[in-house]
């Protein structure tokens, strides 16, 4: 799980790292990165929420491509 969300975060410009499946500050800054772009605020984790909204920006963004 944490190696797709370090992917995804890389894909949409939020640098999370090499896709490790480690969750390094890396990581850590980039979900917090992410969860700010998008007015959520909370604790920089994976969590199942993280997970919905990152596939949700990422079926978004492959739509209006």
């Amino acid at each position: 799980t944490v190696m797709y969300v370090q992917h995804s975060l890389n894909q949409m410009g939020f640098n999370a790292g090499t896709v490790d499946g480690l969750m390094g500050p890396r990581t850590r800054g980039a979900i917090g990165a992410y969860l700010s772009s998008v007015d959520a605020g909370g604790d920089p984790a994976v969590t199942p929420d993280l997970v919905q909204r990152l596939y949700e920006s990422q079926q978004a963004a492959a739509t209006s491509a």
